[in-house]
């Protein structure tokens, strides 16, 4: 704290009190699918509709729970057409998204997924002394 007045040493506690929400670690992790992969969970999905075990809606429910918009990519034509009947059937508008941005036929989707993490006041309380 050389060097700091009480004042300024204040003040700078007030800033960092109203703007922790704006202190952020990013972290960025590069993520694939391929069409096997997503095919391998979808395909029991497909399979139980046929059947009629399941209804479309909770068909649907369940896809989108455990696919996103990377993993449509990679869907074949005929997953795509299913997936899509299926959603207009539910008023799915989040799945018709997906299904209506994968246009190109893609055997392997890859990405760069970015967590943002907040950093806790404490951490940034003594960073800021440190560097001080």
């Amino acid at each position: 704290m050389d060097g700091i007045s009480p004042a300024d040493y204040a003040l700078r506690l007030m800033r960092i009190k109203a703007s922790t929400e704006r202190f952020h670690m990013l972290s960025f992790e590069e993520r694939s699918v391929n069409r096997s992969q997503a095919m391998e969970k979808l395909q029991p999905m497909i399979d139980k509709l046929g059947q009629s075990t399941t209804s479309t809606a909770d068909f649907v429910a369940s896809a989108e729970a455990s696919f996103t918009q990377e993993s449509v990519n990679v869907f074949p034509q005929h997953a795509k057409i299913i997936m899509r009947l299926a959603a207009e059937v539910a008023g799915n508008n989040r799945v018709l998204g997906w299904i209506a941005a994968a246009k190109e036929d893609t055997e392997e989707y890859a990405w760069l997924e970015t967590t943002e993490t907040p950093i806790p006041p404490a951490d940034i309380f003594h960073g800021l002394v440190d560097s001080c």
